[in-house]
């Protein structure tokens, strides 16, 4: 019983220890397992860590040429070789444009090598993998083969090559080269590939950023044309161009605003437009531009500019041009003002021009209205020398006729009364005369004011009227003293000598005749003289100092000459004349003239 029961026991130990070592072998194997998986996983991430420096690296730059060296710089830390190149295909050809690893080719060249070009279906592992677009190893080439023997390689004896695609197509290749034989397996065409991967996103960017650099600079050269093009056309045109900016400086200056003013594109250029008006459109412009505080939102300014408007523009030599201007503006984006383009038009000789046109026909104008003055007066004196001179010279003429037939026979009295009489109407005449000699005289001189003195012109006027005031049996009164004025003497003495005639002709019987003075707050000095006649109705009173017209025709055979001269002459040495009446029987009539007081000569 104990026998079996040892061999039992040693049975189950004997399984056990088998187990045991069961156990240990799978242990083991389970080790070299997951040493195996670590490894993979190792050289995953030390790929994985590879293609994303590496792909930075090629990515860091848009320069194609830069690209295409970083691409074979950068494939060594991925896929270790010998020699390697980098072919783009262009057609049927894949064309090599960089290359490391083949300057010790007996048969080859560098210059060789980088100008090489391979028909792809002539070249079985280019074909093959564009074809398929997956990588390729080759372990061991076969006697022959077509890429060893390029250039005389016969030195490798182990190759990989993957196609570099871009949107679905193959454009180019990486290939690899070992002198080692199965240097290369799938594993590591597949790293290639991965890396051929990255070089086809770095080309891609380099090809969009080329067409987007092409695309600007196409678009460049358009703009740069149609500048030209308009810059040529605000050039050659007649009409002023300014452009502002939002906050009124000039951002261009076209040709025509350089020879109106005198400024060229560089002296203006980021100026403000308001430093070319003058101070009294300066403000307004620069209210259209600025309004502090507060400031307007530019979107508000387009309601605040004129559209057309007329503005001088201030040369260089500081004459005045006026421009007819237009504005317009242009909006950015948000709809807010970015620029104002205001063209105008030099107007300034046609203004001239309309003002000289209308300045002439106010002369024309005002000559017309003097010469119809004129033809009144030529015709008012006409009729005047026809009525006037006609009773006096009819009585010359018929008391000559009557002398020349009877003078022998006639009584010696009778004699002395007709020569009188004709003394009298000749000496009348003479007056008419002269009164219209002095008449025309006022209009045409021109005198200088000069002080005088007044009472001495007053005793020349009484002196000459001493034979009517003797005769009219007239009292006058005058001032003791009289103030000094500016005048001209010898008209205001003919003012005196009317004023008194007609005093003495229409005053009271006898006249009675006060003449004064009155100092006016205007610095001007009124002369007046009151009469005891029976005063003026409102209608002669309106009529009074108007040339030709007399006073009371069937009264007195006075002549319509006296009170028009005296309107002229005060009127022409800066005065007035006036009247005042009461129509009124004794109530009488004053006649009065005015002069600047002589105490302001020479301010």
């Amino acid at each position: 019983m104990t026998s079996k029961k040892e061999d039992q026991l040693m049975a189950e130990i004997a399984a056990l220890r088998q187990r045991v070592a069961e156990l240990e072998l799978e242990q083991q194997q389970r080790e070299v397992e997951l040493a195996h998986w670590l490894a993979a996983e190792r050289e995953n991430w030390a790929l994985a860590d590879a293609l994303n420096q590496t792909g930075a690296a090629i990515s860091s730059t848009l320069r194609g040429e830069e690209v295409l060296d970083r691409i074979l710089d950068e494939m060594s830390r991925v896929v270790a070789c010998d020699a390697a190149c980098l072919l783009l295909v262009q057609e049927d050809v894949a064309r090599v444009y960089r290359w490391r690893g083949y300057v010790h080719t007996e048969r080859a060249t560098p210059k060789e090598i980088v100008s090489a070009a391979f028909k792809i279906d002539r070249m079985p592992i280019l074909q093959t993998v564009r074809e398929t677009g997956r990588p390729l190893a080759v372990s061991q080439p076969a006697n022959g083969d077509a890429w060893v023997h390029k250039f005389g390689k016969i030195w490798v004896n182990s190759y990989a090559c993957a196609p570099i695609r871009s949107r679905g197509k193959v454009v180019g290749f990486l290939t690899v080269d070992s002198e080692t034989a199965h240097f290369f397996e799938p594993a590591d065409a597949n790293s290639l590939q991965a890396f051929a991967d990255q070089a086809a996103l770095a080309l891609e960017n380099v090809g969009l950023h080329n067409r987007v650099r092409e695309e600007i600079i196409r678009r460049l050269r358009t703009l740069k044309k149609e500048r030209n093009f308009i810059s040529t056309v605000l050039g050659t045109t007649d009409a002023l161009v300014v452009a502002l900016d939002r906050e009124g400086r000039i951002v261009h200056f076209n040709r025509a605003c350089e020879q109106t003013s005198g400024y060229s594109m560089a002296e203006v250029k980021n100026h403000y437009v308001w430093e070319l008006l003058p101070p009294e459109a300066a403000s307004t412009a620069q209210a259209y531009f600025t309004n502090s505080p507060p400031k307007p939102p530019a979107s508000d300014l387009s309601n605040r500019l004129e559209s057309q408007f007329e503005a001088y523009l201030v040369t260089k030599t500081g004459q005045q041009r006026l421009i007819a201007w237009s504005n317009a503006t242009l909006l950015d984006k948000t709809g807010a003002i970015e620029y104002v383009i205001a063209t105008g038009i030099d107007i300034t000789k046609q203004r001239q021009a309309e003002m000289a046109l209308h300045e002439s026909k106010e002369t024309l104008r005002l000559q017309n209205e003097q010469l119809q003055v004129r033809n009144r007066e030529l015709n008012a004196y006409a009729r005047t020398v026809a009525h006037d001179l006609k009773n006096p010279l009819g009585v010359l003429t018929t008391m000559a006729e009557v002398l020349a037939e009877s003078y022998t026979t006639m009584p010696p009295e009778q004699l002395g009364e007709y020569l009188q009489s004709m003394a009298r109407s000749g000496h009348k005449a003479g007056q008419i005369v002269e009164a219209l000699l002095l008449l025309a005289g006022v209009r045409e001189r021109t005198i200088i004011l000069q002080p005088i003195d007044m009472a001495g012109i007053v005793a020349e006027a009484l002196e000459r009227l001493a034979q009517p005031i003797n005769q009219y049996q007239a009292e006058l009164i005058a001032p003791p003293t009289w103030p000094t004025v500016l005048g001209y003497a010898p008209w205001v003495e003919e003012v005196w000598v009317n004023y008194i005639s007609n005093g003495l002709k229409y005053g009271g019987q006898p006249p009675r005749l006060e003449l004064g003075v009155t100092l006016q707050d205007n610095d001007m000095v009124r002369f007046w003289i009151k009469d005891n006649g029976p005063g003026l109705t409102p209608e002669a009173q309106a009529q009074l100092f108007t040339e030709f017209t007399q006073l009371e025709p069937g009264r007195a055979d006075g002549y319509g000459l006296g009170l028009s001269i005296v309107r002229r002459i005060v009127e022409k040495l800066g005065g007035q004349v006036s009247v005042e009446s009461q129509d009124a029987p004794g109530q009488g009539s004053i006649f009065s003239f005015t002069l600047p007081l002589a105490d302001n000569f020479g301010d």
